[in-house]
């Protein structure tokens, strides 16, 4: 039988989104290799959709257990303000009320700009030092603060420049001068 049998891709929710109504009615199956919205799949009424990656709804408890695992009980959230970012910090927040975390601030910003500059601002005045971060396409130096901070972040941004390329504030805790990150309240 000709035609098309499947579809794979787009690598984003909200295209994905879209696509869906094309290929639903079709009743053609669309493969997301990085598609993570809880609003798609069959749960969601997107009978034809699969994806390969964990939907946010499971990557924000991820992060909430990272929080719980140190013994951290205030964070904050910083996020883009696109369809990924919004649902992850949503998720995120939710599990961390669940779990019994305060949620000193959320704050998002312009996902085309990429500047977080006046949101990390005003998370860093709430006194928050544990960021939970929905940064999707923001490289990590953009995000870098004065002041001693850990970072929690979702998989886009912890693969979008290697860790090791990321240069330390003489203030940032670092593992090779010897401070716990479980230290910082």
């Amino acid at each position: 039988r000709g035609g098309v049998h499947a579809l794979i891709g787009p690598p984003y929710s909200s295209t994905s989104l879209s696509v869906l109504g094309l290929t639903t009615p079709l009743k053609v199956p669309l493969l997301s290799y990085s598609a993570t919205s809880p609003s798609l799949g069959a749960d969601s009424g997107h009978g034809y959709f699969a994806r390969v990656v964990p939907s946010d709804a499971a990557q924000g408890p991820a992060m909430i257990s990272v929080v719980q695992h140190h013994n951290w009980t205030q964070v904050c959230i910083l996020f883009a303000d696109n369809t990924y970012a919004t649902s992850g910090a949503i998720e995120t927040q939710e599990a961390a009320t669940r779990a019994g975390i305060k949620v000193l601030s959320l704050q998002s910003y312009d996902a085309t700009s990429k500047n977080a500059s006046s949101a990390l601002q005003a998370l860093a005045e709430s006194g928050c030092r544990i960021f939970l971060n929905w940064c999707g396409g923001t490289s990590a130096t953009d995000c870098r603060l004065k002041n001693p901070t850990i970072w929690v972040t979702m998989s886009e941004w912890s693969t979008s420049k290697p860790p090791s390329s990321i240069p330390l504030s003489p203030q940032t805790p670092s593992p090779s001068r010897g401070r716990k990150p479980s230290s910082l309240p």
